[in-house]
């Protein structure tokens, strides 16, 4: 199994998905770049985890997102390819039985049952190139045919998480959804109800530079309150510390179970509109002050999607001001239910079937 490694939301919801093989007595060898290793080897310890190829994508400070990222394709493809050869050079060793990739384009192998995770079927695009996103998604499908199957983590029926994402256009018969993946899911991590204890907790992640940028916005806003606040940077563990006044504690990264319980602990709650952190805010039934990665078209679209249903409350990172944000945010609340019913363990049977049937 491994997660692409663009932040560390495609490691964090990997997490209940490892707990569920293991449960069922898989042994799961894991595969991480530089940003998902650090995480996952915190998470799990005793498993093994092997380097595999890393593209970094940059979202710049100034100018044009899509035209800078673009620019990197030629890159991200270049991966792609390193990773083919590094799953075909793994397999004359390991034997795998299945190949679990979240959003890694080249990590499966004609041989081995592979999996695809995304909660991205289709690929927003500005509103100036929104005729191509037809043509996208087209070119999208036959790269997800190459897996024998496509892992959604969302709902088949509404209310949807990912909105259009997932929904917009049709699926093919070898696409599942299988329920949101959070690391806040019911059964790992229970915890007693508990009373505040900090006023506001800011969860930080996404790619350099715009975390940093988004990260000294925050520390900027909450120093000017009195507020007892903690801010979770979503970094390495290793990184180097930073300084902030007395009413800000800081943690570069927490366990699974440990961000759980702070956040429970915490009156607010602001973060990125990330679809991993939404993931874990369903989870907890927790609404939050939600600020997209300027120009990521996803984010700036599930803002929106969300805003119109009073779920979060969303600003545009240059229009934030977290006291003024504070002061709407009772008007919001979680209020979706969803059914009981466990599609990951129902597409779980069918791996099983499939492995059986392979050997």
């Amino acid at each position: 199994m491994s997660p692409l490694d663009w932040g560390l939301g495609h490691a964090t919801r990997m997490i209940p998905l490892i707990h569920a093989l293991r449960e069922r007595g898989h042994k799961v060898t894991l595969g991480a770049g530089r940003n998902g290793t650090a995480l996952l080897s915190q998470e799990f310890p005793e498993l093994e985890i092997i380097p595999l190829p890393s593209f970094s994508i940059k979202y710049p400070l100034k100018g044009n997102l899509v035209w800078a990222v673009m620019k990197q394709l030629p890159g991200f493809f270049a991966t792609i390819r390193r990773e083919k050869r590094k799953i075909s050079q793994l397999q004359k060793k390991q034997h795998f039985d299945v190949i679990i990739s979240d959003n890694r384009y080249g990590l499966y192998h004609p041989d081995v049952f592979s999996v695809i995770v995304t909660h991205q079927l289709m690929l927003k695009l500005p509103p100036s190139m929104k005729y191509l996103e037809k043509w996208v998604y087209k070119r999208h499908m036959k790269m997800l045919k190459k897996y024998n199957r496509c892992w959604v983590p969302d709902y088949a029926q509404r209310p949807f998480l990912s909105g259009d994402l997932a929904h917009l256009f049709p699926i093919n018969d070898t696409t599942a959804f299988i329920g949101p993946l959070s690391r806040f899911s019911i059964g790992y991590c229970e915890q007693e109800p508990t009373e505040y204890l900090y006023d506001v907790i800011a969860v930080l992640s996404g790619p350099e530079p715009a975390r940093t940028r988004f990260e000294t916005k925050i520390i900027e806003q909450l120093s000017a309150t009195d507020l007892k606040c903690v801010l979770v940077r979503g970094v390495p563990i290793t990184s180097n510390e930073i300084s902030v006044p007395d009413n800000i504690t800081v943690y570069n990264h927490l366990p699974a179970c440990d961000l759980k319980q702070l956040i429970q602990q915490s009156k607010y709650i602001v973060s990125r509109t990330g679809y991993s952190t939404i993931m874990d805010l369903a989870a907890l039934k927790r609404t939050a002050i939600l600020i997209p990665t300027p120009g990521q078209t996803e984010q700036e679209y599930l803002s929106s999607y969300y805003s119109e249903k009073k779920l979060f409350l969303c600003f545009k990172e240059d229009e934030l001001n977290i006291q003024e944000a504070l002061s709407q945010i009772t008007l919001y609340q979680w209020n979706l239910n969803y059914p009981p019913i466990n599609l990951l363990e129902k597409e779980l049977d069918l791996l099983e079937a499939q492995i059986s049937s392979r050997t």
